[in-house]
């Protein structure tokens, strides 16, 4: 972290806004990860504010989408954090960015099945699965067959 804050701090002085957005997309994520999700927030907030309107900086502002929904979800916020992630998902979907975009359907299947829905839950999580079972990719598949397991027993199948 103090590493991320001094890469900040001299992004901003430079007046470096790729190196800032950048800085701050990594800072947004380990801040998440470190269960700060207040700063995490505030991070994903102003890349939100730095890159929404830039063609240059999607990629980052869809990240950002998907890190405060994230947040939002870990605070206790899963019905605001859908927004969050589905906006992320329809932008990478959008950027044809084919390795977010079953990480995203599964994210958005763990929030859907929190908060009861889960058909939504479901329709996520296959979506998900058809793409990680046509790469081939074993350990996401894994993963994402637990989820699909604990959405099962919640549906008392």
């Amino acid at each position: 972290m103090t590493c991320l804050d001094q890469a900040e701090k001299s992004f901003r002085q430079a007046k470096n806004d790729f190196g800032l957005i950048l800085t701050l997309s990594r800072r947004a994520t380990a801040h998440r990860l470190l269960g700060d999700y207040d700063a995490s927030l505030r991070d994903a907030d102003e890349i939100i504010r730095l890159s929404e309107f830039s063609d240059e900086f999607q990629i980052f502002y869809a990240e950002a989408l998907r890190v405060k929904g994230l947040a939002l979800y870990r605070l206790g916020q899963a019905r605001q954090s859908t927004e969050f992630l589905e906006h992320s998902l329809n932008l990478h979907i959008h950027m044809n960015d084919t390795s977010s975009i079953p990480i995203l359907y599964m994210e958005t299947g763990m929030v859907y099945n929190a908060i009861g829905n889960y058909a939504e839950a479901g329709i996520s999580y296959e979506k998900a699965l058809q793409i990680w079972r046509q790469e081939g990719n074993l350990s996401w598949q894994a993963n994402l067959l637990n989820n699909l397991g604990v959405l099962r027993h919640f549906q008392g199948e």
